[in-house]
Order: C-alpha cells, then structure tokens, then sequence
C-alpha cells in the first residue's frame, strides 16, 4: 500500500524579500565601487628600468636562437623550451589578430622589481613571476646579456 502525500513547503515571503534586498543591495554596491573607485587596489606606477627587444626563433636544425635588435644575444640558452613555449603562445595571439608575426617582444625590468614579456603588436603582456623564480632568472640574464655580431 503506498500513500502520496502532497507536501508544498513556500519560502515565506520576509526571507524572499530579504534574499532579493540582499542581492540588490550587493549590485548597487559592486556598481558604487566600480564608478567611485572605492575600495579598488592599484599598483603603484612603475618605471622601465632596462628594457630590450627581443626575438625568439627555432632554426631548422633545432638551434633556438635569441635575436637582439643589435645581433644574437644566446643560442640554445638555459630553458630555450621555455622561450619558445612563450613565444609560441603570444604568436599564436598575433596570428589570430593579424599582427606582424616577426615583430621583437619587449622584455622589460621594472623598477619595482617585475619583469614582463609586452608584445607590442597584440598588446599581450605577461608578467613573469608567475612562471617562477628559475624561468624569470633565463629571461633576466637575456635582459643582461652581451650581443654576438651575426
């Protein structure tokens, strides 16, 4: 034998109206933020501190070569799978956009101590400690490097 039972359970109407005052209550505020700038966290402005234009290729026999706007500056460095995966990446963004594919990236040092890859032609910019200390040391030392004549 089984029985139904028809169970309605309704929300009473105070907490509808206190769930629907919340939600419009935390837009208006989102919405006050946005415009005032109220409670927004900024970095401060940084300022270039060295910068290089730099271009990433991988050779026929495999030789990934760091160009520099004066001449090479590694052939196969440290982490050259690294560099290309990077360069592989913002190509791909340049690609897409239809930007120069064979423009140098900028890599800059900032006075605050970041470091970041800019592709000037799409805008892309990366920071890079998020790839860590060891691969933000390869790109520093690119930063720093002395230029081989070609």
């Amino acid at each position: 034998m089984t029985t139904n039972h028809k169970q309605t359970e309704t929300i009473p109407r105070p907490v509808l109206l206190a769930a629907g005052a919340m939600v419009v209550l935390a837009i208006a505020l989102a919405g006050f933020g946005q415009i005032s700038g109220l409670g927004r966290v900024a970095l401060p402005e940084a300022e270039a501190v060295a910068s290089r234009e730099l271009h990433f290729e991988q050779r026929s026999d495999g030789e990934v070569v760091v160009l520099g706007s004066d001449g090479v500056v590694a052939v196969n460095p440290e982490g050259a799978g690294f560099l290309l995966g990077i360069a592989r990446g913002l190509g791909r963004e340049r690609l897409l956009r239809g930007a120069d594919p064979n423009a140098p990236f900028t890599l800059t040092r900032w006075s605050d101590g970041r470091l970041s890859l800019l592709d000037r032609e799409t805008g892309s910019e990366i920071e890079l400690s998020a790839f860590g200390p060891d691969n933000r040391r390869l790109l520093a030392a690119l930063l720093y490097a002395e230029t081989a004549a070609q």
